[in-house]
């Protein structure tokens, strides 16, 4: 191979090479940027579902002595 053919092949499939790692380096940041935001939403729902959670074993505990209460008082 000659000095110009080799010349051609880095000009036809250098650029388009050094783009595409460009581009993948740029989708995977924010791709992670992304991930990042979701994992934090997912723990906040987590969180929020428990602590529903915990109120419904309370309120339902509640209600049902309520209602033994007024069972005793009939």
């Amino acid at each position: 191979m000659d000095t110009q053919a080799i010349a051609n092949l880095l000009t036809n499939v250098g650029f388009p090479v050094a783009m595409c790692v460009i581009l993948l380096k740029y989708v995977l940041q924010n791709m992670e940027k992304q991930f990042n935001q979701l994992n934090t939403a997912v723990k906040e729902l987590t969180s929020a579902i428990q602590n529903l959670h915990v109120e419904f074993k309370q309120t339902t505990l509640t209600s049902l002595s309520n209602v033994e209460k007024e069972k005793k008082t009939f």
